[in-house]
C-alpha cells in the first residue's frame, strides 16, 4: 500500500504540467485516474506513463498492466523457474554462456576471497541479489582509491567472517562497445528486449528499447534518472523520443547532449540471434525482459526479468501490447 500511496503523491505532483497543457482541473484527471484503475487497473504511474489521460477507452484497453501482470504471470512463467530470472546469482550460472565478466556471490566466498576479487579488478559493481530497478546497486574504483573497506562501508557492515555478510553479488565492471558508450560514459547503457514465447515456443520480440543512464550514473535504470529510447526491432535503430521515470521526452540525452533519434545499435543482428538462444535455455520463463550490454567482442547478459517492467515496455511505441500478449497463453 505504500508503494501505491508514493505513486499517488507522485501522480499528484505531476498533474501541475498536465492540468496546465490541457485546461482541466487537477480534480478531473484524479477521477479519470481513479476510474482507469478501477476498470482497467491503470496504477498511477502508468497512468503517467502511458499517457492515459489523453487515451480513449479502446486504446486504454489494450495496455497490459500491472493488474494484468498479476493475473497471468504464473501461466507464462512457472514459478518453480523463477530464481533463475529473480536471483541474480543463479542467472549467471543458468545463461553463463553469455556472462563472460567476471563475478563473484559473497553467500559462497569467504571474507579473503571477496577482498582478492574486489582488489584484483579496476572496478567493480555491487548489486544486492534480491532487489530490482537499480536499488542499492553501486560501484567501487580502484581509480578512487575504493576497495575493500569501502566496500564495507557501503553495505554498513563491520565483517569478520563471511557470514555477516549481506546477499550481494560483485561483478566486473562491463567495458561496453564505444557507440554505447557515447550516448552516457559513466553507466553501462544496456539493450532491454522483450519477448514472448507461446507454449510451443515460438519466439515474440514485444518491444525493444536502449536504456542509457543519468550523469554521474554507474546504471542505466530510470530509477537512477535513466532514459529509455525506443528502439525499431527489425533495424536496431532509434526512433522515437526516450522517456524518463516521470514521462519527460528526450530526442536529445540530458547528460550528453548526444542526440539519440536515429541511433543504430552496433551488429543488431546478431543481438536478435542472442536473444533467440537465450530464450531457449530456461524455457518455463516465457515472457521475460532481457538487458544486455554490448561490449568489443559480442553481447552480454546483464539480467533476465522475470517481470517485465510494463510501462518501459509499452511506452515508446505509444500503443498497448496486451491482445498480442494474449494470443501466446
Amino acid at each position: 500500500m505504500n508503494r501505491y500511496l508514493k505513486a499517488f503523491h507522485k501522480l499528484v505532483s505531476n498533474l501541475d504540467a498536465i492540468s496546465a497543457k490541457y485546461a482541466k482541473s487537477k480534480i478531473w484527471f484524479l477521477i479519470d485516474a481513479l476510474y482507469g484503475y478501477i476498470r482497467y487497473g491503470i496504477t498511477p504511474n502508468e497512468y503517467v506513463g502511458f499517457e492515459f489521460y489523453k487515451k480513449s477507452n479502446i486504446e486504454r484497453k489494450r495496455y497490459f498492466t500491472n493488474r494484468d501482470q498479476h493475473k497471468y504471470e504464473s501461466r507464462f512463467n512457472d514459478p518453480k523457474a523463477s530464481d533463475s530470472f529473480d536471483r541474480k546469482e543463479i542467472t549467471n550460472q543458468v545463461f553463463s554462456k553469455y556472462v563472460k565478466r567476471d563475478w563473484l556471490y559473497t553467500g559462497d566466498a569467504s571474507v579473503s576471497e571477496i577482498k582478492a576479487f574486489i582488489d584484483s579488478h579496476e572496478k567493480v559493481i555491487v548489486k544486492p541479489v534480491g532487489m530490482s530497478s537499480g536499488r542499492g546497486i553501486f560501484s567501487l574504483s580502484k581509480a578512487k582509491g575504493e576497495g575493500f573497506e569501502e566496500f564495507k562501508q557501503r553495505l554498513d557492515v563491520n565483517v569478520e567472517t563471511s557470514s555477516e555478510l549481506k546477499d550481494v553479488l560483485i561483478e566486473e565492471f562491463v567495458n561496453q562497445h564505444p557507440k554505447l558508450k557515447e550516448c552516457n560514459p559513466s553507466s553501462v547503457n544496456t539493450i532491454r528486449v522483450f519477448t514472448v514465447a507461446d507454449r510451443n515456443q515460438n519466439l515474440t520480440i514485444l518491444s525493444t528499447c536502449l536504456r542509457v543512464g543519468g550523469a554521474n550514473a554507474d546504471v542505466d535504470n530510470y530509477h537512477a534518472g535513466g532514459v529509455a529510447y525506443p528502439i525499431d526491432s527489425e533495424t536496431g535503430i532509434v526512433f522515437g523520443a526516450g522517456y524518463n521515470i516521470d514521462g519527460r521526452k528526450f530526442t536529445v540525452h540530458p547528460s550528453t547532449g548526444k542526440l539519440m533519434l536515429g541511433f543504430q545499435i552496433p551488429n543488431w543482428n546478431r543481438l536478435l540471434e542472442v536473444i533467440a538462444d537465450l530464450a531457449t535455455i530456461e524455457p518455463r520463463g516465457r515472457m521475460i525482459a532481457w538487458d544486455l550490454a554490448e561490449t568489443p567482442d559480442g553481447f552480454e547478459l546483464i539480467e533476465a526479468n522475470y517481470r517485465p517492467g510494463l510501462i518501459i515496455m509499452q511506452q515508446g511505441g505509444g500503443e498497448g501490447l496486451k491482445p498480442l500478449i494474449l494470443k501466446h497463453l
